[in-house]
């Protein structure tokens, strides 16, 4: 089956330069809180993948709860 952000969702983190596995992002549901977690390769860190990985991972998930019936929540976005 399908995985489901209630199940908690892994995903890749992949470099588009050089298509290798750079990290990782974790997305989970809890009730009403959506967390998520990050691991970036120590020779990749600090270089803003996940400032783009976090946009990329949020709008699709925003969406899908704007189409839902029951996505009466506030949509995610990112802390800084």
């Amino acid at each position: 089956s399908c995985p489901s952000m209630d199940q908690g969702i892994q995903m890749a983190v992949i470099s588009v330069r050089t298509n290798s596995l750079i990290g990782d992002i974790y997305l989970k549901r809890e009730d009403a809180i959506c967390w998520i977690g990050y691991t970036i390769s120590p020779d990749n860190a600090r270089q803003g993948y996940i400032r783009e990985v976090i946009p990329a991972v949020i709008t699709p998930i925003n969406e899908a709860k704007e189409q839902s019936a029951f996505g009466t929540s506030t949509p995610l976005a990112p802390h800084s």
